[in-house]
């Protein structure tokens, strides 16, 4: 990594925040309230969230998702999020 002088702004990173708790806690709820999000709904619970945000229903694989990113369909977005983590692994 080149040296980055204490004038200097510190280049932008993506934040990554991980909502842990108990099912029905409102976590997904509270993760669409970001700056334009776009939700990546593994497991066809989205319906159950308070609110709406654009989702994105994964079939099969994680490969039809990349394939869509290359694209430029998920471009619009600011945050992305993973519902759940566990079985997109």
């Amino acid at each position: 990594m080149p040296l980055i002088k204490k004038d200097e702004v510190f280049p932008p990173r993506p934040v990554t925040i991980i909502i842990v708790g108990t099912p029905f806690s409102y976590k997904t709820s509270l993760s669409i309230t970001s700056k334009d999000p776009i939700l990546f709904d593994s497991e066809k619970g989205s319906e159950r969230a308070h609110g709406r945000a654009e989702t994105y229903r994964i079939g099969t694989s994680w490969k039809e998702v990349e394939e869509d990113l290359q694209q430029g369909l998920l471009t619009p977005f600011k945050t992305a999020i993973i519902d759940t983590g566990g079985s997109v692994i």
